[in-house]
């Protein structure tokens, strides 16, 4: 029997459908959505050098977590389900290591379904480290 057919597929959600989330999420924020939500919140963690000497590359998150954020504060609508939508910023400090630990966090802790990083590749490797050894979906 094919392992990717089947009732408990649909149970948490693979890489694929998170993805598909992230889509709907953007083409339906032009949407008047209602408040309520129904079901756990997608988690999208996201590391980057917010403090430290790398810190210059990271001076807009802050402005695009906020637009990112306005977008989806009433949650996305999937197959009639309302998720909210949580987004998690830790910052790397500008050291590899530092990042590794809260990608780590975030994915351990805080349960994340997506991981997003950027700006250096002292932040980006460490955390596609993380990701890639605990089979979450990683973008940056």
């Amino acid at each position: 029997m094919d392992d990717n057919f089947g009732p408990s597929k649909f149970l948490t959600p693979n890489r694929r459908q998170v993805l598909q989330m992230l889509g709907a999420a953007t083409a339906f924020s032009a949407l008047p959505l209602r408040s309520s939500f129904a079901a756990r919140p997608i988690r999208i963690g996201f590391v980057s050098p917010t403090t430290g000497p790398l810190a210059v590359f990271a001076e807009s998150d802050d402005f695009v977590l906020a637009q990112v954020r306005e977008k989806v504060k009433d949650g996305i609508e999937i197959n009639g389900t309302r998720y909210a939508v949580e987004i998690i910023h830790k910052d790397s400090q500008s050291n590899p290591n530092r990042a590794a630990e809260v990608a780590g966090e975030l994915i351990l802790s805080n349960q994340i379904d997506l991981m997003v990083a950027g700006n250096t590749p002292e932040t980006v490797n460490p955390v596609a480290d993380q990701c890639e050894a605990n089979d979450i979906p990683c973008i940056t």
